[in-house]
């Protein structure tokens, strides 16, 4: 019975050991910093105690993404990431605004984002291609220069750094030329044909790129690996879906 009792008691404390950590990185830390913040005039959405203010957000970019383009215009962020638009609004710059109990403090002053960039102290971490604390955003990711930091980064650039030999680059112009007119040349029989048709740009441009990709790449077309790219596209909608999501542990 005493082996028995000595078991439970350790169960429970490391249990209650588990429990502190998580209060304490969940709840304390989160508040610590949000005090901080504050002390220097950086303010933001009220956020949740697990969550933060990823549903806002959610929520937000669906409205946005949801109305259709009255016109074409450069002034894109107020729909591909209208955070930064409606929050700046309303609580000025810089802000905070949380991902559960991570921060992320939008800065714009370009003095300020020099410091940020050029900071070698480690102060500022490299952001996870927007992946945060989500693992499951991570693993769709994989692991890439943008991702990597120290020596991981260091071996990826030097492995991938001969392929984009500056005269290798140069190489690849007349095969960009080529694909670029072809599509060009289609676009020209269809207008001659029709006297009206509508064209998808962003199709159109996915597709160009992809068989740029595949002709200098890998001396194929994108016809031939299109099977490939829309994999690729598929996870691409994984990742969004992923990064918009909050990770709580133990949940899927």
């Amino acid at each position: 019975m005493g082996a028995v009792a000595a078991l439970l008691l350790a169960g429970l404390l490391a249990a209650l050991t588990y429990v502190l950590r998580a209060l304490h990185s969940i709840v304390w830390v989160p508040h610590r910093l949000e005090r901080r913040l504050r002390r220097q005039g950086i303010r933001g959405p009220p956020r949740s105690l697990l969550s933060g203010n990823a549903a806002e957000y959610v929520a937000m970019t669906k409205a946005a993404q949801s109305k259709p383009l009255a016109s074409f215009h450069h002034a894109f962020i107020g729909r591909a990431a209208p955070q930064y638009r409606e929050w700046a609004a309303r609580y000025g710059r810089p802000f905070v605004f949380w991902f559960g109990p991570r921060p992320r403090l939008v800065v714009s002053g370009p003095e300020v984002a020099k410091a940020v960039l050029t900071d070698s102290t480690g102060a500022f971490e490299k952001g996870t291609t927007g992946s945060g604390n989500n693992p499951q955003a991570r693993q769709l990711i994989g692991e890439g220069l943008v991702g990597l930091t120290g020596e991981k980064w260091a071996h990826h650039r030097r492995v991938t750094s001969p392929a984009f030999n500056m005269e290798r680059v140069k190489g690849w112009i007349p095969e960009i030329s080529a694909i670029t007119l072809s599509m060009l040349d289609k676009r020209e029989v269809q207008g001659e044909t029709r006297a009206e048709f509508e064209i998808d740009v962003n199709k159109e441009f996915h597709t160009l790129s992809a068989d740029v990709i595949s002709c200098v790449a890998f001396g194929s077309s994108y016809e031939e690996g299109k099977r490939i790219f829309q994999l690729q596209d598929e996870q691409i909608q994984l990742v969004i879906l992923a990064m918009r999501t909050f990770y709580f542990p133990g949940f899927r």
